[in-house]
């Protein structure tokens, strides 16, 4: 397997996880359960270690996919900009996970607090590395940008998965 592998293999662990954990922090909060909210911070703390290969890969897959047939450069360049905030914004929510995690286990009046503050950046983390993952899939994807031709049904039928009549 080469870089342009592990890239869309891995990437789908932030882009999927952050939810998963975002989902978690909110039913720990309305729970008022304190092992969720901390498994939560960990789950974060996790997107942001995955997120590391994810960019790292994100270059070198860039050099396999530019000359292919239909890849755009505009776009290739748009979703290497916008990964570069979704980076960093990843790297400080886990950084500040751990932080939450370390000073929750010291003073538990704290937590509900910093929970709170979790739920509301990580909500914003979500939102670039979806932008982001979409970006991404707009490289391979001519189907999702927004100029792609629509398709209709009747063009559908006209296509050789149609069932054929008379026989």
């Amino acid at each position: 397997m080469h870089s342009a592998h592990w890239h869309l293999l891995l990437n789908h662990v932030p882009v999927l996880g952050i939810w998963f954990a975002l989902a978690w922090m909110l039913a720990a909060l309305i729970l008022r359960n304190a092992v969720m909210v901390r498994s939560s911070w960990v789950a974060l703390i996790v997107c942001a270690l995955a997120a590391i290969p994810v960019y790292l890969t994100g270059e070198p897959a860039e050099e396999i996919v530019e000359h292919l047939p239909g890849v755009s450069k505009a776009i290739l360049e748009q979703h290497e900009d916008i990964a570069q905030i979704a980076f960093f914004a990843m790297e400080v929510l886990g950084g500040l996970a751990l932080g939450a995690l370390a000073v929750s286990w010291r003073n538990e009046k704290w937590l509900r607090p910093l929970a709170v503050t979790s739920l509301l950046i990580t909500t914003l983390c979500g939102a670039v590395l979806g932008y982001t993952a979409y970006l991404g899939g707009e490289i391979r994807h001519s189907e999702i940008r927004p100029n792609a031709p629509s398709v209709t049904l009747p063009a559908l039928r006209s296509q050789r998965y149609a069932p054929s009549r008379g026989t």
